[in-house]
């Protein structure tokens, strides 16, 4: 006799989200260490810019939830949705890279102090899970755009909000803190 499961588990969900997992344990390590380390802020960061970074990344995590409401009812409209937020993630990189840019230009290098080398390995690791999640969204919006359901896109999405959490930290802890 065999006993049915009311429900199979989702395992490519289910192993996106342990990856998450080990992602909040390798970032919980890194705020730990600035915790810890504690270093002095020792540069003036652009509020106003590090402000309309996040509002890239939020406005691109809106764009992408309502792009996988809409993928079957309304699919160019989700498809529309879907790019504008890898167009934002896009933006973001080449913002972050602006930021850099500017600050290594004014001596600012990672090598000053402390606090210098905090910055630069927390958003230079950041600045990496967003360019793998702008790759993730590519890939899954070529599949929605060739007729797939948006499974990638939508596994690409819980990764998406997830680094979008993390610069909020690092959004209040290094640029508002």
């Amino acid at each position: 006799m065999t006993v049915a499961l009311p429900h199979t588990p989702d395992r490519a969900r289910l192993g996106v989200l342990v990856f998450l997992a080990t992602e909040v344990m390798f970032f919980a390590g890194l705020f730990s260490a600035l915790v810890v380390l504690s270093p002095v802020k020792s540069m003036q960061l652009d509020v106003a810019l590090a402000s309309a970074m996040t509002a890239m990344l939020v406005g691109s995590s809106v764009a992408l939830h309502v792009a996988l409401l809409r993928r079957t009812a309304a699919r160019a409209q989700a498809l529309l949705l879907a790019f504008v937020a890898l167009l934002l993630g896009a933006l973001f990189l080449a913002t972050m890279t602006y930021e850099w840019s500017v600050l290594l230009t004014a001596g600012h290098l990672p090598a000053t102090d402390l606090w210098h080398a905090c910055f630069y390995v927390l958003t230079g690791v950041h600045g990496l899970h967003v360019l793998v999640g702008v790759l993730w969204l590519a890939a899954g919006w070529v599949g929605l755009a060739r007729g797939s359901h948006g499974r990638a896109l939508e596994l690409g999405a819980l990764y998406w909000h997830f680094v979008d959490a993390v610069w909020l930290l690092l959004f209040w802890k290094l640029y508002l803190a």
